[in-house]
């Protein structure tokens, strides 16, 4: 198995493995008594979807514009006000 640690814990209980690239990982455990056991987990990686809202905007005070992202499968998205969401309309100058 690509990536297997086997660690020997004496008093210290380890709460964390951090993993740098996709693989399979395992672990054993080892008490005191020379009982074992061991478990594996695959971990992968997935690049993170780009958005674009395209070129910067100017609207009369009077006027909202609305921002639309495709939707996808397992995307979800938050915007300025934490409301999710594939829209998002607003009337106030800033940086969305």
């Amino acid at each position: 198995m690509e990536g297997f640690h086997t660690l020997r814990i004496r008093e210290t209980l380890l709460k964390r493995l951090w993993f740098y690239s996709a693989g399979t990982y395992g672990v054993t455990v080892i008490d005191r008594l020379a009982s074992s056991a061991t478990d594996s987990i695959v971990v992968g990686y997935f690049n993170s979807p780009i958005v674009d809202l395209g070129p910067d905007q100017d609207i009369c005070l009077v006027d909202s514009i609305c921002f639309v992202v495709p939707p996808g499968a397992g995307i979800s998205y938050m915007w300025n006000d934490t409301i999710p969401g594939s829209t998002f309309c607003t009337s106030t100058v800033g940086t969305y």
